[in-house]
């Protein structure tokens, strides 16, 4: 044997025994943990190893992978909104879920707007009155693509009767406009869709799959079907005003892009047998086809179907900021996580975040607070209330009747003891609310608390 087959055998060996021992961490939600030891039990062909990293969340998981403690993770759009705006990233996309129906399709879906063919309109502003079906509020494709354009809903599911009285004609093209609810024969993608053709409706907010489904087109892998409606009779509204007939390629507005897998930028360096132990492990239990994409960063990817738009869309000057006040750099820094995760799941106004000294100092930055969000605490995510206990033969028919009483707290300054006391005192009006020390307040109706926890404490 000579040299250089000796040589060529060692390398050969070397490599194979390099991609047998290529092992890959996989951050998941603890919640989630069993589920994904359990994959790791499925027998591959693929020699690669995986192992499982649990973390709080997949805002924990993002922080992981860019740590380098774990090596990728499955992400929703939102998510990859958010590792976009992390600081000092550099996350890449380079796997997609899509699904068997689709598996050559760029994106997950893709948002388009449906009008009658011999409608007179040649420009957006022209959208404006008429009378428009969508999916549902807070719905992606038929509310939130719909918010630039038209500006009132005529059927779609509207889940606050407070809104419909203050908008007379929402829900007045759906099966049912008092109910202004679920479930709706002229709601949803296809009932969208129904209510054009059928209930008067002008213009119709929904998705690509969908229409071509409605009209018995072919999608994808499935074959063209019967169907009582007529295709000729419709075109997709284009952004410059112009019309494509539904049978050809649509032009949408916006897309949602494919969940996937992102990881940082040192797993380019030994991607090929990550990608196929994923694809012989079928992470996705929903989403089977996996697919692989050009390795790209989180932004990039979004910008490709227009999402990132669709995330940061106003609702028109001034936009409405909410000011959250902490006292640490620590909390500066969850305080800001929390709020592009936030932004990206859709939650407004916009949290911005403020820094002060001491919890004092931020009471007195601004008055007239209010509660925004709460903390809700284990699985049963039941909320945390404050009640008030007392004796049941105790002669008390109003909160007043309780002023110079004997009282029980459980702890100075907490939520249930202290705190939702006074801010109940405050809202009847019963102590005011423009004095800053709490023992104050509270003695000034509860003249005899015969327990306050903590109440001795230097800060207090």
């Amino acid at each position: 044997m000579t040299l250089k087959l000796i040589i060529f055998y060692l390398l050969a060996l070397t490599a194979l025994n390099v991609e047998c021992k290529t092992a890959y961490k996989i951050c998941v939600p603890a919640q989630y943990m069993k589920q994904c030891e359990d994959m790791l039990e499925v027998p591959t062909k693929s020699k690669a190893l995986l192992e499982c990293i649990p973390a709080r969340d997949r805002m924990e998981c993002l922080s992981f992978v860019q740590q380098r403690q774990a090596d990728f993770v499955p992400v929703d759009p939102e998510d990859m909104y958010v590792a976009s705006k992390i600081p000092n990233q550099d996350f890449v996309v380079f796997q997609e879920y899509r699904t068997d129906e689709e598996p050559d399709a760029e994106f997950r879906y893709e948002a388009v707007i449906v009008v009658h063919k011999d409608l007179n309109i040649n420009s957006l502003d022209q959208l404006k009155g008429l009378k428009s079906c969508h999916t549902g509020v807070n719905r992606n494709v038929g509310y939130k693509t719909a918010q630039y354009h038209p500006r009132r809903m005529n059927c779609g599911r509207i889940p606050h009767s407070s809104r419909k009285s203050q908008y007379s004609q929402l829900c007045a093209l759906c099966e049912h406009p008092d109910k202004c609810d679920y479930p709706d024969n002229f709601s949803g993608y296809e009932g969208a869709l129904r209510c054009l053709a059928h209930n008067g409706g002008e213009v119709a907010f929904t998705k690509v799959i969908f229409v071509r489904k409605f009209f018995g087109l072919p999608v994808g892998t499935s074959p063209a079907t019967q169907s009582t409606e007529n295709p000729d009779e419709f075109a997709y509204l284009c952004v410059d005003g112009s019309k494509v007939p539904i049978r050809d390629k649509p032009c949408s507005w916006a897309a949602r892009p494919w969940q996937g897998l992102i990881g940082h930028n040192d797993v380019l360096a030994k991607l090929t047998p990550l990608r196929e132990k994923i694809k012989q492990l079928a992470v996705a239990e929903k989403i089977h086809h996996v697919a692989d994409n050009i390795a790209i960063k989180p932004a990039d990817y979004l910008s490709k179907a227009n999402y990132t738009e669709v995330i940061e869309r106003g609702h028109g000057p001034p936009e409405p900021i909410v000011r959250l006040c902490v006292t640490s750099n620590v909390a500066v820094a969850k305080c800001r996580a929390m709020s592009v995760f936030a932004f990206s799941r859709d939650i407004r106004p916009k949290l911005d975040c403020v820094q002060e000294p001491t919890e004092d100092d931020c009471l007195k930055s601004q008055y007239n607070l209010h509660p925004v969000f709460h903390e809700v605490y284990g699985d049963t995510k039941i909320p945390n209330y404050a009640v008030a206990v007392v004796k049941k033969d105790a002669s008390f028919n109003k909160l007043d009747d309780l002023r110079g009483r004997r009282s029980c707290h459980n702890s100075f300054a907490t939520f249930s003891g202290l705190q939702a006391p006074l801010y109940l005192l405050i809202n009847k009006q019963l102590i005011k609310s423009d004095q800053t020390s709490f023992l104050v307040l509270a003695f000034r109706v509860l003249t005899k608390p015969k327990t306050i926890p903590e109440v001795r404490m230097s800060q207090n």
